[in-house]
């Protein structure tokens, strides 16, 4: 079980609509923010890869990443991770 805390529970949530039902999801960018900041858990080749798949996206906002990761405290690892790749 994990807690989060309301910031990163609540930082990139959408509200999809269909019929007449709405869900609640996470952005692209805030997921791949949780990647990076999980990268231990979720692998470090993993990582690359979603990063790379994201990078490779035309609807893709890296401002956005940013703050996110700035938001979060991950951005100086995420920093890393996009010089590499970049």
């Amino acid at each position: 079980m994990h807690y989060f805390s309301d910031r990163r529970h609540t930082i990139g949530v959408r509200t999809i609509s269909e019929n007449k039902n709405s869900f609640k999801i996470y952005d692209i960018e805030k997921t791949v923010v949780d990647v990076v900041s999980n990268r231990n858990k979720v692998g470090i080749e993993e990582t690359k890869e979603i990063l790379t798949n994201y990078l490779a996206r035309q609807d893709r906002n890296i401002n956005k990443l940013y703050r996110y990761a700035e938001k979060l405290s991950c951005l100086k690892i995420l920093k890393i991770y996009l010089e590499v790749l970049v």
